[in-house]
């Protein structure tokens, strides 16, 4: 139930596709596929200036469709990247926003509370019928003969990824229609040379010889020259990557600083010796210290990597590295010791979350039919009458805090970068939705966002939300509608 909860909130969250079921066609012609010319159409945005396909190409070189609604969140998601390239090629590229389910009043406040500058419109032609299949948001490029050129259900999360579709399409010498089914990748840099590498990373020496592991992004030499940056950022699915092999002796240590701006767990800095990840780095940090022991003699390997999922990126999403040195005997031992020492009171992998406000008070629902584990499944329940609420997490000997991490509605990080005491880590509970009327907290013991050991928690702050969720939130299990004779009270 754990998993179900953690993939749901995961879907909520950082989707990349917000599948709604398109209507089937009536006529299987009737649905446009690439190739296809399209058929002049006319659209009116909510201040009623007219939006004319034929007009569009006589004055851009390429039109770009995305189809789109409200309530969806990888279009939330997307929209800032559309709206990057809206102004960075709006000369040459005509970008229309179409909603099939929104009315004008709705599209004109969701394009204010967005900041959005492109057209965004009702879908009063029927055009979703004719190119939405799997699901919103799905994006059209219809070339400047109006042949449709590309399409594709699911968001696009960087402004690069724009430039990329549009960049064959707004030539001169475009002369015929290229029909494409993947946006084009961005070329793979060339790998700095060793003694390059070196230099940034070993400014105090060490005998290291540095390669770019096969078929990776590299990390490339900083323009100061003092450090190495990864170069996959923004690019989902990809690795940067940079190894050395060295000799060391048993007792020795390897030091090295790191630096990353990344979304928390999903894109890593992974630290791997022998090709073993002895460590996980991701979230905000700022340049730290960390040194990893070695525990044979012989020839070893290190490798860093960047490590990317397939959705989207936070803050500057990158990480770096320099000052990789292979210390020995009382040098290596003075530098283990300067590892940071983190609370860890229970036992293996576990977790266990306290709330410190005096006020709280936890309750559980009468549910004969089961549908609030269902569709929740949360360890805890608590009314939070008097925000901010303190949380506290203790965590087991068997965890790392630079890999768990906890996760509300609103953002995510990992336990290392909270407050710590004695007993564990320290952290305000955001404010409840207040749309939803509750809010959301999953504690996760490891870097897997499914791991078995996660610890979840929803709070309400009123008890007249705890009512309404009763009556409107959770769904029957059979039919789907809200959820008939669901009750609260409290535990104690």
């Amino acid at each position: 139930m754990k998993r179900f909860w953690c993939a749901c909130l995961a879907l909520i969250l950082a989707a990349a596709v917000c599948f709604a079921a398109a209507e089937e066609q009536e006529e299987k012609d009737a649905f446009y596929t690439l190739g296809d010319t399209v058929g002049d159409f006319v659209l009116t945005t909510p201040e009623g200036e007219a939006i004319t396909l034929s007009v569009l190409l006589q004055k851009y070189r390429a039109v770009l469709l995305n189809f789109w609604f409200a309530g969806c969140g990888p279009s939330l998601l997307e929209f800032p990247f559309l709206n990057d390239a809206y102004h960075q090629f709006g000369a040459d590229v005509a970008i229309i926003g179409i909603t099939p389910y929104d009315s004008d009043e709705a599209i004109a406040e969701y394009r204010e509370i967005m900041g959005v500058d492109f057209p965004l419109v009702r879908d009063t032609a029927g055009l979703a019928e004719r190119f939405v299949d799997y699901g919103y948001p799905t994006t059209v490029l219809i070339d400047r003969f109006g042949t449709v050129c590309y399409s594709e259900c699911g968001a696009q999360t960087g402004s690069d990824i724009y430039a990329r579709l549009f960049a064959p399409y707004i030539t001169e010498d475009y002369t015929m229609s290229l029909l494409i089914t993947v946006i084009p990748g961005k070329q793979i840099p060339d790998p700095p040379a060793p003694d390059e590498l070196k230099n940034a990373l070993c400014p105090e020496g060490n005998d290291f010889s540095f390669f770019i592991p096969e078929g990776n992004w590299p990390f490339l030499v900083s323009d100061s020259g003092d450090h190495v940056v990864s170069s996959n950022g923004g690019y989902d699915s990809t690795i940067s990557a940079v190894s050395a092999v060295f000799e060391a002796q048993e007792g020795d240590a390897l030091r090295f600083r790191f630096n990353t701006s990344s979304e928390v767990c999903y894109d890593a800095l992974q630290v791997q010796l022998d090709d073993v990840t002895q460590k996980t780095f991701s979230g905000e940090n700022g340049w730290r210290t960390y040194t990893l022991p070695i525990e044979t003699e012989g020839e070893h390997t290190v490798t860093f990597l960047y490590t990317k999922d397939s959705l989207y990126y936070r803050g500057e999403d990158r990480a770096m590295l320099s000052g990789l040195q292979l210390l020995h005997g009382d040098e290596a031992r003075q530098a283990l010791k300067g590892n940071p020492v983190f609370p860890q009171l229970l036992e293996e992998s576990e977790v266990q979350l306290d709330l410190l406000n005096s006020s709280v008070r936890e309750i559980r629902f009468w549910d004969p039919q089961g549908a609030v584990n269902a569709y929740y499944g949360a360890d805890y329940y608590f009314l939070l009458p008097d925000p901010p609420t303190e949380a506290r997490v203790r965590l087991g000997i068997g965890c790392d805090a630079d890999a768990a991490y906890i996760d509300t509605l609103e953002s995510a990080c990992t336990l290392s970068q909270c407050a710590a005491d004695r007993f564990g880590f320290r952290f305000l509970l955001p404010a409840a939705d207040p749309d939803l009327g509750w809010g959301a907290l999953i504690i996760h013991p490891s870097s897997d966002p499914y791991d078995p050991g996660i610890q979840i928690c929803l709070y309400f702050e009123t008890e007249e939300a705890l009512d309404y969720f009763c009556l409107a939130q959770v769904p029957d299990p059979l039919t789907g509608l809200p959820i008939e004779g669901l009750t609260w009270d409290y535990m104690n």
